[in-house]
């Protein structure tokens, strides 16, 4: 069978300037290296694609475009082979042809050193049980994303950390101890294993934050705002340096009060415009590209605004009238769930005027909230409209979460009420609201 290299002239420039033929046993020690048991046959697939001269500094980065073009369900082999080529051609670009070490840790002006120094006296033992090998687990989409977003740049040399130097590199953080030592490194070894041969993995702020100057080991952090104007600006505050630096971030605003409200100068708007300016310091701080900051509203069924929260994800509307960005939950308990399969009349109070509702569940929420259900001046309405506008929108957005506060005290053993959650709505803790900072007329 003739070969469609013998119809094709193909070569390589060399670094040195050098022309060298197109040599098929070379290219297959090459790819077999990679892991490729039947690298004929994309040698065939990048054969019929080139032709002529090209330098090999790119014979790499062509043999891996060539693969991703081929994969598909009838190929999935093409998948493990363009990952590979891609860890490989960004391996030779930063590194050559041997896989970096730990010590490349100590270029990086984001890593803390002192923390580094710990580790030091055992980097022969830390390089010696890296297993570069276990880079080809990796498919293509996860392996460009993975050495993208999470492998670190080390800027004093314009080099990027490879995959299993970034897995040592959480590994050693998880593992860190003022008093390590050797008998340690038995710790670091075990992340490091679980980590690399993606047994478990870790959030996308830990593992870019792993070992920095800024470190971290939580993914989310909960906030909740009081009612006032110094708590709205600190609350803010932080809502963009934890999306900055830290973590996606669930704030929970039932204590706002509604909109038309009295305050001291007049009527407040409602908590939306406060809503659509953190949507907007979210979107302005993004935890260093690497990943869209996030932020979810927790507030409660019974505040008057609760229809206008319920739209804020809507398509409809306009960007003046919608936060979409952001994500929403809405905090029910069994007493609203009862109204609405009844279609009971229920009550809407603004906060500010409800104090007594705050931090309670269950009969004493209902013997508390009785007497609002009499009172001529709330607002009143039927629970199922709420019931109703809350599916349609999970149903058109995919989003509004249901937190259901009761289940989640009456189960706590923390003895503190606990008032929101998180993102995906699993982390329950207490919070407290942010008391502010002091103003300038306060000083």
């Amino acid at each position: 069978m003739t070969s469609i290299k013998t119809i094709k002239e193909i070569k390589f420039i060399k670094s040195n300037g050098d022309i060298e033929n197109y040599n098929e046993a070379k290219m297959k020690k090459f790819l077999r290296r990679l892991g490729m048991d039947k690298p004929e046959k994309l040698l065939n697939d990048f054969c019929e694609e080139v032709n002529g001269i090209m330098r090999t500094s790119e014979v790499i980065s062509t043999l891996e475009k060539v693969a991703a073009r081929k994969i598909s369900p009838a190929h999935p082999e093409y998948e493990n082979w363009a990952a590979a080529l891609y860890l490989a051609a960004a391996q030779n670009k930063d590194h050559g042809h041997e896989y970096p070490k730990i010590e490349l840790l100590k270029e990086s002006t984001k890593i803390d050193q002192n923390m580094l120094s710990i580790f030091e006296p055992y980097f022969d033992q830390i390089n010696a049980y890296i297993k570069p090998e276990r880079d080809l687990i990796f498919t293509y989409k996860a392996a460009s994303i993975f050495h993208g977003k999470y492998c670190h740049n080390i800027s004093l040399s314009g080099r990027k950390e490879m995959p299993q130097i970034t897995y040592m590199r959480c590994a050693m953080f998880l593992a860190y101890s003022e008093n390590f030592t050797e008998d340690n490194l038995k710790e670091v070894f075990e992340y490091y294993d679980a980590l690399s041969l993606h047994m478990l993995t870790m959030a996308t702020p830990i593992v870019v934050n792993a070992l920095t100057v800024r470190p971290q080991t939580s993914s989310c952090t909960l906030l909740e705002v009081d009612d006032s104007t110094e708590s709205l600006l600190d609350i803010n505050a932080k809502i963009g340096t934890m999306s900055a630096w830290l973590a996606g971030t669930a704030c929970n605003v039932q204590r706002l009060r509604a909109k038309g409200s009295k305050i001291t100068n007049g009527v407040t708007s409602g908590p939306i415009p406060f809503i659509k300016v953190f949507e907007s310091t979210v979107s302005a701080w993004n935890q260093g590209g690497t990943r869209p900051g996030a932020l979810c509203i927790y507030f409660q069924w019974w505040h008057p605004d609760v229809m206008d929260l319920l739209s804020l994800k809507s398509n409809g509307g306009t960007e003046e009238n919608r936060a979409r960005r952001l994500k929403y939950a809405l905090k029910v308990n069994d007493y609203f769930i009862n109204a609405a399969m009844n279609d009971e009349i229920i009550a809407l109070v603004s906060p500010h005027e409800a104090p007594d509702l705050y931090g309670v569940y269950g009969k004493e929420f209902e013997e508390r909230y009785a007497k609002y259900l009499v009172d001529p001046k709330t607002k009143k309405m039927r629970a199922r409209e709420i019931w109703v506008k809350l599916f349609k929108e999970r149903t058109e957005t995919g989003n509004i979460y249901l937190f259901h506060e009761e289940n989640v005290n009456q189960v706590s053993m923390l003895n503190r009420y606990i008032s929101g959650s998180n993102l995906c709505t699993e982390v329950v803790l207490p919070t407290a609201p942010s008391t502010g900072f002091k103003t300038l007329y306060q000083i």
